[in-house]
């Protein structure tokens, strides 16, 4: 009797491990189907298998597409100043896997020098090639040259939410990656903002940063870097409201997002000013973190902490977002504004004492603009 009970348990085991094996074989399968890209927020590398490509092969057949992506930030997610400066600061695996992610398939997780074509950042190669196969977001109607992946997730925001949307490490994240986890505090938040956002079921992220050429997505995706893009966003507008108030409005149009988003120490600064250039006011909006020093060997909190939040929110009701300040100034300083700056600051102010990354690199003025008499009414 027992020997038969020991063989109807053993017979069960053995069904639920049959059951559970088959179970991650099937899960292995829709993953690997479902995400055949393979990105993983930086939680590790992908690794190349096949024969050694550069994004310059796809130029030969590609050449707009190549050329636009030649001027992006992409392009030079390992190799810009702002990014080597800071990887030397803190020398993470964790921001490697984002900024250089092709690793050979035998390479070292660790060693920079296993990265393939980190000179090419984020490249043709790493969001669309797999082995033999193109990832696409949707296969040709006549397609000829390549074999095709159809990746409907690379239609939708979600597909830059790989990249663009994370937390901060636990501790400082200075561990071996292999002991690297998230916190619960989000570091970057842009795919989070843009959901809370009126484009949301509406307009991705790629119906703003690719726009449509030509029968083709462009891949120049202007963002918080570029000059142009920013100038036609951003406007400001004064009004008095009393003799020591002045309502400042900053517009952004069609904004999908926070601003500033993205990298941690992107600032947004507004400089009114007089006749002579001279600065009367600045407004700097941002976000900012105090260090914790009792959280930076922690297992479960992150080493920073929010201070405070002083941002231009996403849009809810309607396709602009407006952020709304009320500043004090005297009567003499109303009087002797006579225009406003808007520029984009890349570096922490503690950190600048010590870079070496030029000025040019770490500041981007976008905008210059006289502002019309303020009337006696208090309007411009």
């Amino acid at each position: 009797m027992r020997n038969d009970k020991n063989k109807s348990f053993m017979n069960g085991k053995f069904k639920n491990t049959i059951s559970g094996c088959l179970l991650l074989i099937i899960s292995f399968f829709y993953c690997k189907e479902s995400k055949p890209h393979v990105f993983s927020k930086g939680l590790m590398p992908i690794k190349w298998e096949g024969n050694l490509e550069s994004s310059k092969d796809c130029g030969v057949c590609h050449k707009e597409i190549y050329a636009e992506w030649e001027t992006t930030r992409h392009k030079v997610a390992f190799t810009n100043e702002l990014y080597r400066e800071s990887h030397e600061r803190e020398p993470l695996t964790w921001c490697v896997n984002c900024h250089a992610p092709m690793m050979k398939a035998n390479g070292d997780l660790e060693k920079i020098e296993d990265r393939v074509f980190k000179e090419e950042g984020i490249s043709c190669i790493v969001c669309h090639k797999r082995g033999d196969k193109i990832l696409t977001a949707r296969i040709p109607s006549k397609p000829q040259e390549h074999k095709y992946i159809e990746v409907k997730e690379m239609r939708r925001s979600e597909f830059c939410e790989n990249c663009h949307q994370f937390n901060f490490p636990v501790g400082t994240g200075n561990v071996p990656h292999k002991n690297f986890k998230y916190s619960a505090q989000p570091m970057q938040n842009t795919f989070t903002e843009w959901q809370m956002s009126y484009f949301y079921g509406k307009e991705t992220c790629q119906d703003c940063h690719m726009k449509p050429k030509d029968g083709y997505k462009t891949h120049s995706f202007p963002g918080g870097h570029n000059r142009d893009y920013l100038e036609n966003t951003f406007s400001v507008n004064l009004e008095k409201i009393s003799n020591s108030d002045v309502k400042l409005t900053v517009t952004a149009k069609r904004l999908g997002h926070a601003f500033p988003t993205g990298d941690l120490f992107r600032t947004l600064i507004i400089k009114l000013l007089d006749k002579k250039n001279q600065e009367i006011k600045r407004i700097v909006l941002r976000y900012e973190y105090d260090e914790v020093e009792s959280n930076r060997n922690s297992e479960t909190l992150s080493a920073k902490r929010l201070r405070e939040r002083n941002i231009i929110t996403p849009p809810v009701a309607r396709e602009d977002a407006y952020y709304i300040k009320n500043i004090s100034l005297s009567n003499s300083d109303m009087e002797r504004i006579d225009s406003y700056e808007l520029s984009m600051n890349y570096i922490n102010e503690s950190n600048k004492l010590f870079s070496s990354v030029e000025d040019n690199t770490s500041k981007l003025v976008f905008k210059f603009q006289k502002l019309p008499p303020m009337n006696t009414d208090g309007h411009r």
